[in-house]
């Protein structure tokens, strides 16, 4: 499992290639992260 350092990273490259798909593949991968209680 990725970190949430490592989502941060993924989500900005994403970003600025302005891939919505792999941002939003980042974003459920952090929220579902924090839902489980990591904070990682």
């Amino acid at each position: 499992m990725d970190t949430m350092q490592d989502l941060r990273q993924q989500y900005e490259a994403a970003a600025a290639a302005d891939d919505v798909e792999a941002r939003v593949q980042c974003l459920w991968e952090a929220m579902t992260v924090v839902r489980e209680g990591g904070r990682m």
